[in-house]
């Protein structure tokens, strides 16, 4: 059974004028139809601008469809009652850490979302050890996360979402944020989470990781899904000329 599944999902943005009148919609994704199954690395990639990252908002009713629906292990993201049971089901890393911290010191901020929906305190101190070890970063659970560097503070975002116990980790380009030489040590970690197992749902730039880890491509152009299948088929045989485009200039590099 797919823990995600798309059903020609669609969404507008809203545009306003300078009063704040609705002047029309922009469409940003258009009629998507994708399963996720249990285990799956699924990379999404395109230009900015194709609709990735609207696309992951719905993953975890961020953003709810315009058209169409999705369903996330069962619920259907457009009913609030399961809002917090599909959040919870769904973590989401950004691609700022800066605008993830929540609290003042590293192992009460991963702390945060078990102690709010009821964990038991004990449970809670557990999920935070195992969270943060598999990130790398236990020894640093009494330091201020803004004292980290940033690519320390992605990594204690990842542990936050770690630590709610979800069937699906998203990543929305969490990379993009950080300085070159911190980008290895957030793709070592996302690497290692792969390996073990996690269904992980990643919106990025960065093409030889998504070549060499996922076990899904979707390429998107224009709110579409142009292309979708194995790294191997995509890197190497693409179909669609979008697809070609895009990726030649990954290549050429």
């Amino acid at each position: 059974m797919s823990i995600i599944k798309t059903k020609h999902l669609s969404y507008h943005y809203i545009r306003h004028d300078e009063e704040g009148n609705v002047e029309g919609e922009v469409p940003a994704v258009k009629d998507v139809n994708l399963s996720v199954e249990p285990g799956e690395f699924i990379a999404i990639l395109g230009h900015n601008g194709s609709g990735k990252s609207t696309l992951a908002k719905h993953f975890n009713a961020l953003l709810l469809p315009s058209e169409g629906c999705i369903v996330v292990d069962g619920m259907d993201t457009a009913d609030e009652n399961h809002t917090w049971d599909v959040r919870s089901t769904a973590g989401m890393v950004f691609q700022n850490p800066d605008n993830q911290i929540i609290a003042s010191v590293v192992e009460e901020d991963v702390g945060f979302g078990p102690e709010n929906i009821g964990v038991p305190t004990d449970e809670i101190w557990k999920r935070v050890e195992e969270s943060l070890g598999a990130v790398g970063m236990l020894s640093y659970r009494h330091h201020s996360p803004n004292k980290l560097s940033g690519g320390q503070k992605q990594r204690v975002a990842i542990a936050r979402a770690l630590a709610m116990e979800p069937e699906v980790l998203l990543f929305d380009e969490p990379t993009s944020a950080l300085d070159p030489q911190m980008v290895g040590e957030v793709l070592e970690v996302m690497r290692n989470l792969a390996s073990e197992g996690l269904t992980m749902i990643v919106v990025t730039h960065e093409m030889a990781f998504a070549r060499d880890v996922s076990t899904n491509v979707v390429f998107m152009a224009d709110g579409l899904i142009c292309e979708e299948g194995a790294p191997k088929d995509i890197f190497e045989n693409p179909s669609d000329p979008k697809t070609r485009d895009f990726l030649a200039r990954f290549l050429s590099k």
